[in-house]
């Protein structure tokens, strides 16, 4: 298995078929990885209230048309706009553990670092406070997809996913949609916060 995990959930990540290995930390106050290629032992960290928020993204690395392994970016950006990389690679019979791995990895992630502000924001809601990603406006009842249109209720607001990216539209009208791609800032936190809202139901977040 090309990435260990153990208990204290460290990873090796390896940079390819030639490059060293580097750890990865995540515990649930803070994280650790080396990035530096030239220097090794040596860790940035980043503690959980400075992580504002999280990108991922897996693409296939072809070879003559043919998929012979994958590459894994992980993004944490800071309160100060800075950006800490992650990023990995695997090739032929590593790919599946790589995959299961970088999975992990993500959810753990989410969960540690990112799922507290999903509630925060569902608080918000519960307040009768507006609510705003990617210009995206939301409220307890009914949630704005254009800057330039009136809101819709809640259960009118549909959202269809694809490989790449998401798309968001009124109920009976899909050619009228924002397009919103996973790899975007905030694109993750405005669709687990949709999707908490639409599995809550309208009424659910002054009922919480």
């Amino acid at each position: 298995m090309v990435l260990n995990a153990t208990e204290a959930l460290e990873y090796q990540l390896p940079a390819g078929l030639f490059g060293r290995k580097r750890m990865l930390r995540l515990l649930p106050e803070y994280l650790e990885f080396e990035d530096n290629d030239l220097q090794p032992g040596q860790f940035s960290r980043l503690s959980k209230a400075d992580i504002v928020d999280i990108r991922q993204e897996m693409t296939w690395i072809v070879w003559y048309r043919f998929s012979v392994g994958c590459e894994f970016k992980i993004d944490i950006q800071t309160k100060s706009k800075q950006v800490l990389e992650i990023r990995f690679r695997s090739y032929f019979s590593q790919n599946n553990a790589s995959i299961r791995a970088f999975i992990k990895i993500t959810d753990t992630l989410w969960e540690y670092y990112m799922q507290g502000k999903v509630d925060a924001y569902l608080h918000q809601l519960r307040q009768n406070q507006e609510v705003e990603l990617l210009d995206v406006k939301m409220t307890q009842h009914k949630v704005a997809i254009f800057t330039d249109e009136p809101p819709v209720p809640w259960q009118e607001l549909q959202v269809k996913q694809y490989p790449n990216f998401y798309v968001l539209y009124q109920q009976g009208q899909p050619d009228k949609h924002r397009q919103v791609y996973y790899f975007a800032w905030k694109s993750e936190l405005l669709l687990t916060l949709i999707e908490s809202m639409q599995e809550i139901g309208e009424d659910g977040p002054l009922a919480a």
